[in-house]
């Protein structure tokens, strides 16, 4: 028998960091929602939304570490009507259902990019900061139709009072240049937005590079509106405390 639970604003942020990300771990829901709090208090909180029927939950096989398979939460139909009434969202456009499994590494590498960003707003001290996936985009009307193209969108005052907007591109290394990366450069730079492109390793932010300057080139826009950073580099330090890389090989910082 399922046992009923009163909603909270956490439960709703739970709610709506699961229509970010289609599926994440007891962990990795912890540490993006209950921050502030114990790693029991948000085992025991996230539990019982589970047994209330509010999320679904999947069992799926560790991928490098030993031990039981990890558990993965995602949104139901219930979860997905009481997000629609607390938040400005329509419901038909609320995503629910387990994610298709060979996305897996792709969605946790993702949902590492938000605990980076997380951990970077509270060192650097920024303000009104977000983290939109493209599974949210289309739910927000501050952004632009061609931000579908990015993985994620950051935004965020800094401390002179600046807004800025960053479009995030998570590469794989599945990509390839007239098929994948052709278009989705193309929209990309549609936005006049600086863009974030996060690689595998060193190598391929080399092949990306050369990809992406003759776009550049012939769009009439400066080798500074791409950025390169890799992504276990920004995972281990953060968005802001390393350099990016231009699209020529320079380094530079990311406009904060």
């Amino acid at each position: 028998m399922k046992r009923r639970s009163i909603l909270g604003p956490r439960d709703i942020s739970v709610f709506y960091t699961l229509h970010l990300h289609p599926a994440l771990s007891l962990k990795q829901l912890a540490e993006l929602c209950f921050s502030d709090v114990s790693y029991e208090t948000a085992r025991k909180r996230l539990r019982r939304l589970h047994q209330s029927g509010y999320m679904g939950a999947k069992k799926v096989e560790r991928s490098s570490d030993k031990g039981r398979p990890e558990c993965l939460y995602f949104l139901n139909d219930k979860a997905a009507k009481a997000l629609a009434e607390n938040k400005d969202i329509l419901e038909n456009s609320i995503s629910t259902g387990a994610p298709n499994t060979k996305h897996q590494e792709y969605l946790a590498r993702l949902a590492q990019l938000h605990l980076a960003w997380q951990k970077t707003v509270k060192e650097e001290k920024l303000f009104n900061h977000h983290f939109i996936t493209k599974r949210a985009v289309s739910s927000s009307s501050t952004l632009l139709k061609a931000n579908e193209h990015a993985d994620a969108t950051i935004s965020f005052t800094n401390k002179e009072g600046e807004k800025q907007t960053i479009l995030v591109v998570l590469e794989t290394g599945n990509l390839r240049p007239t098929r994948h990366w052709l278009p989705k450069m193309t929209a990309l730079l549609k936005t006049d937005l600086p863009i974030l492109i996060v690689t595998t390793s060193r190598h391929r932010l080399d092949t990306l590079r050369k990809w992406t300057l003759p776009m550049l080139e012939e769009a009439g826009v400066t080798h500074e509106r791409c950025m390169f950073m890799v992504y276990e580099e920004i995972i281990r330090y953060g968005f802001l405390s390393i350099s990016a890389y231009s699209t020529t090989g320079s380094a530079m910082k990311i406009p904060a």
